[in-house]
């Protein structure tokens, strides 16, 4: 995972459970395919949840940002797409 997200001031201030989450899910997902990082981002947030885990809105708009980081516009696109559905479904 890039350092340069460990010492983005928005990433600091996630609770410290969290970020153990999040920091593997983004070392997982390096060099990975659109594909790969949507199924790794809904099983991280799925073993999150039985922890009684959620990230907030600014949060998941965050990752949603490291995540998008490394693809292509057509995986962006598709990815946005996915990501406005979550949402609204109060998944993110």
């Amino acid at each position: 995972m890039d350092s340069k997200w460990l010492n983005d001031p928005r990433f600091k201030n996630i609770d410290e459970k969290k970020k153990t989450y999040l920091v593997s899910m983004l070392e997982q997902l390096e060099g990975k395919s659109m594909n790969a990082a949507m199924q790794t981002y809904m099983q991280t947030a799925a073993k999150m949840k039985k922890e009684g885990l959620s990230l907030t809105q600014e949060e998941g708009s965050l990752m949603i940002e490291y995540l998008m980081a490394n693809m292509s516009p057509d995986e962006k696109r598709k990815w946005s797409k996915i990501s406005a559905y979550l949402k609204s479904k109060g998944q993110s």
